[in-house]
């Protein structure tokens, strides 16, 4: 005959995925990280807060291969802000695991390549632009898209 868990252990093995989901979301929200991360789970391995823990850092390792650098390609003739920042060939700083589609193809002026895909890097119109790279982490050529924003 089984003996049942006790409450608060019982309590603690529900709330610990949830813990681990929360902690390992915050810390992909951060940026790419400049040194490895090591996850500790302090409970033995070959449980359920061990596989939980796995299938959190196998997740967390996937977005953060996709986050980084990318070089844009301009699309439709760019966009001022874009040229002002470099134009083609400039790097900006992707940190999100997914992009947007315009469904007005016309939108899209920059793409980046990601693996054998082209996702899209910024769409815009007149001077609404939407960028899915981070300015403020692209250093001098995000300071230069902000900078031409500001000016228009």
């Amino acid at each position: 005959m089984k003996t049942p868990i006790p409450t608060s252990r019982r309590t603690a093995l529900m709330l610990a995925p949830a813990l681990l989901l929360t902690l390992a979301t915050g810390a992909a929200a951060q940026g790419f990280p400049t040194k490895p991360i090591k996850l500790v789970l302090p409970y033995s391995p070959g449980g359920i807060i061990d596989y939980v823990g796995r299938q959190i850092a196998q997740h967390y390792d996937a977005v953060a291969r996709e986050t980084g650098r990318r070089e844009i390609e301009l699309r439709g003739g760019g966009h001022p802000y874009l040229e002002a920042a470099g134009g083609a060939g400039t790097h900006f700083y992707f940190v999100h695991s997914y992009h947007a589609v315009p469904a007005d193809p016309s939108l899209l002026v920059a793409t980046a390549q990601h693996g054998p895909f082209a996702v899209t890097a910024a769409v815009a119109r007149g001077n609404v632009f939407a960028s899915q790279f981070h300015p403020e982490k692209s250093q001098a050529a995000g300071l230069a898209v902000l900078a031409a924003f500001l000016r228009s």
